[in-house]
């Protein structure tokens, strides 16, 4: 499934120790390889060589390198072998049995770790929904752009909520939004 978008965390962006010992250009280069892994079949994981990955974001060969000898980058070449990547879940504080993500293979793969266990967690607990195709939650009725009927049912709904908690005022701001 294609996503039209990722989750950014800033602060997990400035806190990354090995994100830090990057330069600004490096970085950069890691954010371009990151849209490449987001838009790849396979989330946060790319099956081509270093060379192919640095003629598709328009950088050098080296700087790409740099980042994989920094440990940001993680993976392998042709010719090179992938250590396997393992996930430990935690649980109210407690380790779980550790999860292979990515085995070991041989190369060419590269992939951000933090991607793909993004990606593993967002499978796990998106299939432990209790919600299915016949048991959804009531929501309010959505209509397309210029239902005047729709908005007016939820522009009524919102006010009479926000009218019975004692918020009138900023329901009739809302309303007129």
């Amino acid at each position: 499934m294609k996503r039209p978008a990722f989750q950014f965390y800033p602060a997990d962006w400035r806190n990354n120790a090995k994100l830090r010992r990057c330069t600004f250009a490096e970085r950069g280069i890691w954010l371009e390889t990151i849209c490449l892994m987001h838009d790849s079949d396979e989330y946060g994981v790319l099956r081509w060589t270093l060379r192919e990955i640095a003629q598709a974001i328009g950088c050098r060969l080296s700087d790409l390198k740099s980042l994989v000898a920094r440990d940001v980058l993680k993976g392998a070449d042709p010719g090179q072998r992938c250590a396997a990547c393992v996930f430990t879940p935690m649980h109210a504080g407690k380790a779980g049995e550790p999860v292979t993500l990515i085995p070991e293979q041989d190369g060419p793969i590269w992939y951000s770790s933090r991607m793909v266990r993004d990606e593993y967690l967002r499978q796990r607990r998106g299939g432990d929904t209790k919600f299915t195709a016949d048991n959804q939650p009531n929501r309010l009725p959505k209509g397309g752009i210029g239902d005047r009927e729709a908005l007016n049912q939820r522009g009524d709904w919102l006010m009479i909520l926000l009218h019975q908690r004692g918020g009138l005022g900023t329901a009739l701001h809302l309303h007129l939004l």
